[in-house]
């Protein structure tokens, strides 16, 4: 079931919304959504913030969490051309193995083409968890 559509320009509800909502902490939100709840959260409250949650459309800030815990699931994958087949399905291949371990793949084809890829986004390690590169050299 979808959840309320927001206005436009409408703030995106925080887990201290769906706390409200709920007659919870915001640490029993965390916990719930966080699906650490297990022996801490009695079944009834943590449905109840599910619901909340559900209702308000709430959608965890992915930022925030991949600063809080320090990596964001996220590897970059330098190919020299899309045009050659053989790098589509080596973007193929990488995203499937990524997403079977919970990673997503950011493609950057490199604008040099052919010879050895280089990181284009050595100024953006914090923001990556690894870099593959592929080249035709």
């Amino acid at each position: 079931m979808a959840g309320p559509q927001q206005e436009a320009g409408a703030p995106r509800p925080t887990s201290r919304d769906v706390a409200r909502a709920a007659g919870v902490s915001q640490a029993t939100v965390s916990l719930v959504l966080g699906d650490k709840w297990r022996g801490r959260v009695a079944e009834p409250t943590a449905e109840r913030v599910r619901t909340a949650a559900r209702q308000l459309g709430y959608r965890p800030n992915l930022a925030a969490r991949n600063l809080r815990l320090g990596r964001t699931r996220t590897a970059l994958l330098v190919v020299p051309a899309l045009t050659n087949e053989f790098f589509a399905h080596v973007h193929t291949g990488a995203a499937r193995v990524a997403a079977r371990h919970g990673f997503g793949v950011l493609l950057y084809p490199s604008p040099e083409g052919t010879g050895p890829a280089r990181d284009p986004f050595d100024s953006a390690r914090a923001s990556l968890d690894g870099v593959l590169a592929s080249s035709m050299a």
